[in-house]
């Protein structure tokens, strides 16, 4: 009877050696796993940063070029407006110039 407690506390023993073991190992894997889907995540994370940084400076380049093509149109029509305004004022002046000569005489 003692060998037959004997054999069977081995094999309890054994198990239980086994069984911590592959915890263990399993563990272990579980770290690597999870080190591996940080630096898959990181990696995703970079590209996506990557990526929306070139879309925002090729917009931000569209609406710099917009902006600059607008300024040059109104700066444009700002030109010809002051000139035609200075065209009217120095005919409307000539205008009174003569009546007052015309007035005078």
């Amino acid at each position: 009877m003692k060998i037959t407690k004997l054999i069977l506390a081995m094999v309890g023993t054994l198990g239980l050696a086994v069984s911590m073991a592959a915890q263990d190992s399993s563990a272990g894997q579980d770290l690597k796993d999870a080190g591996k889907d940080t630096k898959n995540a990181a990696k995703k994370t970079a590209h996506a940063t990557e990526k929306g940084a070139k879309k925002t400076a090729k917009k931000t380049k569209e609406v710099a070029t917009a902006t600059a093509d607008k300024t040059k149109e109104a700066t444009d029509a700002t030109v010809d407006g002051t000139k035609k305004a200075a065209k009217a004022t120095k005919h409307a002046t000539k205008k009174v110039v003569k009546k007052t000569e015309d007035a005078v005489k």
